[in-house]
């Protein structure tokens, strides 16, 4: 089971023996979850292109064009269910179950939620976990989700000048504080701070770091890697107050297109010029490079599991990579 059109994102959850599964979402608006190679369930719900997709827990969210953004609840290894439907825009929820046509009528909003991330809360609260969601004007809506309600409410947003193409969001040690990053068309990384319950955010760097559009994202603990249109990677390490790009190194020879951390000492990044490589996270050199088969490589995906893990890279098709830990 495929999708009839370019996918858009891809995510693997963690996995312990057969546990893991995988998500595809595509410009044919539908989702597929795909179970160990045996199994695969397209699911539709969508009215426009899915562009993003973000798990926690059991929980996926999706987000794509008219402001559209679901979520879902992956019930087994082989199915899924639709639990809330909501215009981030107008901050309307649709009844889950009502047909496209109403859905179209009640999203007339051109705007595309291009990237999605969420995280658990980490203190007792209305929301199970916090959504973030970037937009094709600029704008970054932080939304809390009920699981129980099944509803999202819109608890803050910030507004820059250009597309976002990225958004991340990091738990800090205080429940009461999230760390949040978005970048833009523009090359920049904006980082914020915002607090709770309150959900006042302050702006607590923004950086210049690619000569165009950041594509990719990563963090893990206080290093923060990025890639870019100009085919640049740039490992940067985060303070409570400002970002400080390290090192930079040209890895693609066109646009690069998403870069993961790779365990503790490496990280994998994927580019327009479709080579998958792996990189050292201290000197940046390499220590492999292939080509990919798939064409317009879109994202990457990384899990892991007791035998190494796996990485999945989308765009027109999808192909997936064994990684075998030494």
């Amino acid at each position: 089971l495929v999708h009839s059109y370019e996918y858009e994102a891809v995510v693997s959850t963690q996995s312990t023996g057969k546990q893991g599964y995988v998500i595809t979402a595509s410009e044919d608006c539908t989702l597929i979850l795909h179970h160990d190679h045996s199994s695969a369930v397209q699911f539709s719900g969508h009215i426009s292109s899915v562009r993003c997709l973000a798990v926690q827990g059991n929980t996926v969210f999706s987000g794509g064009g008219r402001g559209s953004l679901k979520a879902w609840i992956v019930t087994s290894t082989a199915d899924m269910e639709l639990m809330c439907d909501y215009c981030v825009v107008s901050r309307t929820h649709i009844p889950v179950g009502y047909n496209s046509s109403y859905r179209f009528l009640d999203s007339e909003c051109d705007l595309r939620i291009l990237s999605v991330d969420c995280c658990s809360s980490l203190m007792e609260s209305d929301y199970s976990c916090y959504v973030l969601c970037g937009m094709s004007d600029g704008a970054i809506y932080f939304l809390g989700y009920n699981s129980n309600s099944q509803q999202f409410s819109r608890l803050c947003n910030v507004t820059l000048e250009n597309c976002v193409t990225r958004v991340m969001l990091q738990n800090n040690e205080l429940p009461q504080r999230v760390t949040f990053f978005a970048t833009t068309t523009f090359g920049k990384i904006h980082g914020y701070e915002l607090s709770i319950p309150s959900f006042s955010t302050v702006e607590i760097f923004s950086a210049s770091l690619h000569s165009s559009g950041i594509n990719g994202l990563d963090i893990r603990e206080n290093y923060l890697l990025s890639i870019g249109d100009d085919g640049d990677v740039v490992r940067s390490v985060i303070t409570p107050s400002k970002l400080t790009p390290e090192m930079r190194r040209t890895l693609h020879f066109s646009a690069g297109i998403a870069v993961k951390f790779l365990g503790a000492e490496l990280f994998m990044s994927v580019g327009s010029d479709q080579r998958l490589v792996v990189c050292r996270l201290n000197s940046m050199e390499t220590v492999f490079c292939c080509y990919v088969d798939v064409c317009d490589p879109q994202n990457l995906a990384l899990s892991c599991d007791e035998d190494g893990g796996r990485a999945i890279v989308c765009g027109k098709g999808i192909q997936e990579f064994r990684i075998i830990s030494d």
